[in-house]
């Protein structure tokens, strides 16, 4: 999702969503779905920069099971 341009992004967003049965939120609040995939991809990348930080913490420290 990373490599996807900011030019390309609306569309591809809003397809997703009605391609996900998201048509009426698609029709209703474009706009929105817009901000949350790109909310998406900015937390994606984030997490991709910091993978190699995250796989150093101890397992209790990041983990969510048990």
């Amino acid at each position: 999702m990373s490599a996807l341009s900011d030019e390309d992004l609306p569309a591809w967003a809003l397809h997703a969503a009605r391609c996900a049965g998201l048509g009426q939120a698609v029709h209703q609040h474009p706009d929105q779905v817009v901000r949350a995939a790109a909310a998406a991809r900015n937390t994606l990348k984030a997490l991709q920069d910091d993978m190699s930080g995250i796989a150093q913490l101890s397992r209790p420290t990041w983990g969510l099971s048990k």
